[in-house]
């Protein structure tokens, strides 16, 4: 008898043992393809907004990393997710862009939500694609720099897509318009603009931003979280400004006088409670502009000084009204070599030395 309970308490045991090593399980999942979520991207605040939402209405959550930047771990990824329970998905970045629609079809009971990722025709009607203006968030940023009186600009890009050439147009075509309306002379505002030939290689994007800082520049609009870090060492060193992109790099460095942000928390916690009150559209790509709360500047952590809210509240509202034609007039197409020159944008007190 005494042998027969000693068997079955181990069996209980080992029960026990298994059942506390089972994989955690989660209603709402993030999954990246590279980084944390805590690493100060669209990563962290992506997740931000799936904790704030999980928070206020009880829902259990979890981040999954992609081993890689490939289609195939990326969907690996979120296979494993939907396995651990995940019936909503937030999928962040481009990476996502093929393997979304495969997961969608893998799991037509999950929603999936892809940020920066467009979706095209006929995809699954469980997927939501977010896009978001980055001509617009560049607009801003150009626009309130010349506004702080700056008149030696700069714009670093670590990559020459579609979405960063935006970033670049933009930002020119915002300084073209805080320009003109202050009535400058003609090219008395100079941007540099450049693409790095490798966003990886800090030591030659970090001596281009010194060289530009050398020659003048008060402050530099970096694209891509790798170069911003080389655009910072640089300001640093020079005592010079750098405006983020993207999310709110206030918190890196002093240097950052302000941030042209994609609001992906909020974004993320509209679409969680669409999906949750059954409200959710699917199958498409949803743009987020100004006029959706989509992008802004960071206007709580700025130091620009002749800057103020009350000219920001005025320009935000008259770009998401599209007063004047203030929105639908900006160029965002790249042009064939992605340079500024040849975009077709009509530059009068702006210089843009290429």
């Amino acid at each position: 008898m005494k042998k027969l309970l000693a068997c079955v308490l181990c069996v209980l045991l080992g029960l026990t043992v298994l059942s506390g090593c089972k994989p955690k399980m989660a209603e709402i999942a993030l999954v990246t393809s590279g980084g944390s979520v805590d690493d100060g991207t669209v990563n962290q605040e992506a997740w931000a907004g799936i904790v704030k939402y999980c928070e206020e209405k009880g829902i259990s959550c979890q981040s999954f990393q992609a081993s890689e930047n490939t289609k195939e771990a990326c969907l690996e990824a979120v296979q494993l997710a939907v396995k651990r329970g995940a019936m909503f998905v937030v999928c962040a970045g481009t990476a996502f862009q093929d393997a979304l629609p495969e997961a969608a079809k893998q799991a037509p009971e999950v929603t999936f939500l892809g940020l920066d990722c467009t979706l095209s025709e006929g995809a699954p009607a469980n997927a939501v694609g977010v896009t978001f203006s980055e001509v617009q968030a560049g607009f801003l940023a150009g626009y309130a720099a010349v506004q702080n009186g700056w008149t030696k600009l700069g714009f670093f890009s670590g990559a020459s897509d579609e979405k960063a050439v935006a970033y670049g147009y933009g930002f020119v075509q915002g300084a073209q318009q805080a320009a003109k309306e202050k009535e400058m002379p003609a090219q008395s505002i100079e941007v540099r603009y450049q693409y790095a030939a490798d966003k990886n290689n800090k030591p030659e994007n970090e001596a281009l931003a010194k060289e530009w800082y050398q020659a003048g520049t008060e402050a530099i609009f970096a694209v891509d979280a790798t170069v911003t870090k080389a655009v910072i060492s640089a300001a640093e060193e020079f005592g010079k400004y750098v405006i983020g992109s993207d999310v709110d790099w206030s918190g890196v460095s002093q240097t950052v006088a302000i941030s042209a942000v994609k609001n992906y928390s909020q974004t993320v916690q509209e679409f969680i409670d669409l999906s949750y009150n059954e409200e959710l559209q699917g199958g498409v790509t949803v743009h987020c502009d100004a006029s959706r709360d989509g992008i802004a500047l960071t206007m709580d952590a700025s130091k620009l000084k002749l800057f103020t809210r009350k000219t920001y509240d005025n320009l935000l509202i008259t770009l998401a009204d599209d007063l004047n034609g203030m929105a639908s007039s900006l160029i965002s197409k790249p042009a064939e070599d992605k340079s500024a020159a040849a975009s077709g944008i009509v530059l009068e007190q702006v210089k843009v030395i290429e």
